[in-house]
């Protein structure tokens, strides 16, 4: 309610005079009142991020700024183009050395402007880089703000990987005119200060939610210095606002961090320098006064100081298990992450085609609130097969990244060429002359030996397949920690005189045949036999040394290529003149030995086929 005063004047002849009105007086008998804000229209900065215009060259200093922003000749701005990951928006951010600036057109003096400017130790910073201290100008105001003195050591070097922590801060000013310009800056020449994603909005108030939080803070903990960037929300339509005061304290309204400071008008503080510890929970109180003396006390929630980051449980190629293995180009990661202090802010992912690389795909932002990822890489990011690794970096709400990465994915375009490989069949049994030419003696029983070459890709099971006339088999086994090289087949029941094709091949995990080899065998039912009707022919030379023996037409069989074993003895099965001479041809001529008081010669002729199976002929040479 506003109440005007009213007077007039009367003199001595009684002449009245004109009644003067007050401007009057507004009777406020409500404190202020904590609202949300309410964003309205576009951001009024031009090129925020410093993607137009923007040349990087080999000057220490850039002759010409990014478009719509200008600096004097005291200043020094350099333009990097960076990977996504170092910047905060878009590929590109700017070292500020003294100060930036930019006119804002097209504001209303009657609203208030939410001015949001992202600052950090540029991504090459060295323990030689001097400590930031910078500031922020809106028309008449100026904020003031500090860095980490450490210079993030031992954070932001982390991975091998180029990194900003960006720190935020939100500034709340009322324009004076219709324009003004912005500077963002460093309180000295000798400082550099990486800057980007620049913002200003205008805001309206709105009544406060459930949901909303109208004190607002920005926070860098670290167990040697710590920052709380506090930003307050309140409105009086009555006698306006005329001074905040905040404090921070260890418990609700306490004052233990810092006491009751008055700000004036405005509405955000700083409190930088601070040593705390972890898990501490802070508190932040504002009190709001109005023009008649009315003042609201808001707390804050609890702020969690955390210094610790995210925690990656899990992470895992593929949707949902981890795989090593895959035929499509389309890679895919999940993860598993939390944190019990702060909670994760949000997360980047990344892919290389080594475990620290990022080289295939650089450090891209992740939705809000998503644990599963995926993109479709082109042929020429991946050419012939390639083992890929897939990296999730994660900020929690204190600033704090992490990072995991997986442990590949083999991502197969084209198969490999089959090697060299080699089977062996081998007799189930003692066998007293061996296998020849791939055949196989008629028998319930198949023994196989193989050496297949190790392939890149898991091998799932081993197959082996017998195929022919009367007799089909597949049997797979699947493979576990024992790597089998050789197999027994039982319960054959094989036809005599076919053929039959062996083959051993390796399954993969995808379910595709790496690696095969086979071989065809013969089966043989019946070993040689005597030629009816034939007999050894056998003649001795003119001087009587020599005996010249001759069996061509002895022995039949379905093999032409049979050899023999010839051995000659004094006695029955004896061998003591000629043991096992092996011959291809179906004659031979010996020596003869003093046999003047032996009236008899013992002669052994064996008959082997390629399978192994033999005829013995004995017969006795009269003398």
């Amino acid at each position: 309610m506003k109440i005007y005063n009213k007077v007039y004047a009367v003199d001595g002849s009684g002449l009245k005079s004109d009644v003067a009105v007050s401007d009057g007086i507004t009777i406020d008998t409500t404190p202020p009142v904590p609202v949300d804000i309410d964003y309205i229209g576009e951001n009024r900065i031009a090129n925020p991020s410093f993607e137009e215009g923007a040349e990087e060259s080999n000057k220490e200093c850039d002759d010409q700024p990014p478009a719509r922003w200008y600096f004097d000749s005291t200043s020094c701005i350099k333009i990097i183009q960076s990977q996504p990951s170092v910047s905060k928006e878009g590929g590109t951010y700017i070292k500020v050395k003294g100060h930036i600036q930019q006119t804002v057109f097209d504001l209303n003096n009657q609203s208030a402007y939410h001015v949001i400017v992202h600052v950090g130790y540029p991504h090459d910073v060295s323990i030689q880089h001097h400590n930031v201290e910078g500031f922020v100008q809106f028309g008449q105001e100026t904020h003031t703000f500090s860095l980490d003195p450490e210079r993030c050591q031992g954070i932001c070097d982390i991975d091998q990987q180029p990194l900003i922590l960006w720190n935020k801060f939100t500034y709340v000013f009322h324009p004076r005119e219709a324009r003004e310009v912005i500077r963002i800056g460093t309180s000295k020449l000798h400082m550099i200060l990486a800057v980007d994603d620049v913002y200003v909005q205008q805001v309206n108030y709105i009544d406060i939610t459930s949901d909303s939080n109208h004190l607002i803070h920005h926070t860098v903990f670290r167990p040697y210095w710590s920052s709380l960037h506090l930003t307050w929300h309140f409105k009086d339509d009555q006698s306006h606002i005329t001074d905040y005061q905040w404090a921070l304290g260890t418990v609700q309204g306490g004052t233990q961090i810092r006491s009751f400071t008055s700000v004036g008008r405005n509405q955000q503080a700083t409190a930088s320098g601070l040593k705390l510890a972890h898990n501490t929970l802070l508190y932040l109180t504002v009190m709001s006064t109005n023009g008649a003396g009315l003042t609201t006390v808001s707390q804050s929630e609890s702020i969690v100081v955390d210094m610790t980051p995210s925690i990656i449980s899990e992470i895992n190629d593929g949707i949902e298990n981890d795989v090593n293995f895959q035929l499509t180009k389309l890679i895919s990661v999940n993860w598993k992450v939390g944190d019990p202090e702060s909670g994760v802010e949000y997360c980047q992912w990344a892919i290389g085609s080594t475990h620290d690389s990022v080289d295939i795909q650089p450090f891209t932002p992740i939705p809000d609130k998503q644990s599963f990822v995926q993109v479709e890489l082109s042929v020429d990011q991946i050419q012939n097969s390639k083992q890929v690794y897939s990296t999730v970096r994660c900020y929690n709400k204190a600033g704090l990244p992490t990072t995991a990465t997986t442990d590949g994915v083999l991502v197969i375009i084209k198969m490999a060429a089959i090697a060299d490989c080699q089977i062996a069949i081998h007799e189930d049994g003692v066998s007293a002359y061996p296998v020849k030419d791939d055949c196989y003696p008629l028998t319930d029983s198949l023994r196989l030996k193989w050496d297949l070459e190790n392939t890149r890709i898991d091998t799932k099971s081993i197959q082996v397949s017998v195929y022919g006339p009367g007799y089909n088999l597949d049997k797979e086994v699947r493979v576990t920690e024992i790597v089998y090289n050789q197999a027994k087949l039982r319960s054959f029941s094989l036809q005599p005189n076919s053929n039959y094709n062996v083959s051993v091949s390796t399954i993969n995990v995808l379910g595709r045949q790496d690696n095969s080899i086979s071989t065809v065998i013969s089966s043989v039912a019946l070993p040689p036999i005597l030629q009816a009707g034939s007999k050894l022919l056998i003649s001795r030379s003119f001087d009587g040394k020599s005996i010249e023996m001759s069996w061509r037409d002895l022995f039949t069989s379905p093999w032409k290529n049979l050899y023999y074993e010839v051995s000659l003895g004094t006695s029955p099965g004896g061998s003591d003149v000629m043991q096992w001479q092996e011959t291809k041809v179906a004659s031979l001529t010996i020596e003869m030995p003093d046999i003047s008081k032996l009236p008899k010669l013992y002669l052994t002729i064996t008959a082997v086929d390629p399978c192994g199976l033999f005829l013995h002929y004995n017969h006795t040479i009269v003398l």
